[in-house]
């Protein structure tokens, strides 16, 4: 299932209350379990690999988790 992060935008302002609004569909969220980052290891606290400007770093991440950084696998 893909989930996507919504903006709520107001328009038509007038005597400063809105006329109307609407949802903007923004970026689409990616879990953990499905980002390329995730390697999860039985037993092992660290599942998420990261990689910064030649930096590896090892997070803590849950499958239904997500972040701002996450690669949808393919």
């Amino acid at each position: 299932m893909t989930e996507h992060i919504f903006r709520e935008v107001h328009y038509g302002y007038t005597d400063g209350t809105a006329l109307g609004r609407k949802l903007e569909k923004q970026e689409e969220i990616v879990r953990c379990r499905d980002c390329k980052r995730f390697h999860p290891e039985e037993g092992q606290m660290l599942s998420c690999k990261f990689e910064y400007k030649g930096f590896v770093q090892w997070r803590n991440a849950e499958p239904d988790g997500f972040c701002a950084w996450a690669k949808k696998k393919g």
